[in-house]
């Protein structure tokens, strides 16, 4: 029988990848390395990204934001969303915070930052914004306009730039 262990040919040595990572439209493409086509993927994809829309990162720039509501994964979802586009992130709402992303009305926060005359959204704003890649129009999304939601003075204004 020699051959039939690394013989690619032979079924009994090859794994099925899990549905969430997805064997992608390569099929598989060659051979080893069980996890590497899955890293270069996600490394080419954030290539892509980065070359796409440099502003991209800094399109959430002077932004504080605390999210309400929301549970696991879905808040990693949104947090992570925000801070790929600049934002930084607090637990809990502070004099620094400028954006309350919120999941329903009168939560604790909600509730807080309302008092405080905070600006209050909801997460479509943030997930739209992503998938766009560019800051899309905050007043529909909006479920309490307070303060300025931004800290800068030099607003990036991006979805007048893409806008027809």
């Amino acid at each position: 029988m020699p051959g039939s262990s690394s013989d690619p040919g032979n079924g009994k040595g090859k794994r099925s990848l899990p549905s969430w990572m997805g064997s992608g439209d390569g099929g598989g493409g060659g051979g080893g390395g069980g996890g590497s086509p899955g890293k270069k993927n996600h490394a080419e994809e954030t290539h892509k990204r980065a070359q796409a829309g440099p502003d991209f990162s800094k399109l959430l720039d002077g932004v504080v934001f605390v999210l309400s509501g929301f549970v696991n994964p879905e808040r990693g979802r949104l947090r992570s969303q925000a801070l790929d586009m600049g934002a930084v992130y607090r637990p809990d709402w502070s004099d620094d915070c400028t954006l309350l992303v919120c999941a329903f009305a009168n939560t604790p926060k909600f509730r807080q930052v309302q008092s405080e005359n905070g600006t209050i959204v909801i997460k479509e704003w943030i997930s739209e914004s992503h998938s766009q890649r560019k800051l899309v129009d905050i007043e529909p999304y909006l479920m309490h306009a307070g303060n300025p939601w931004r800290k800068n003075k030099v607003p990036v204004d991006s979805s007048q730039e893409y806008a027809n």
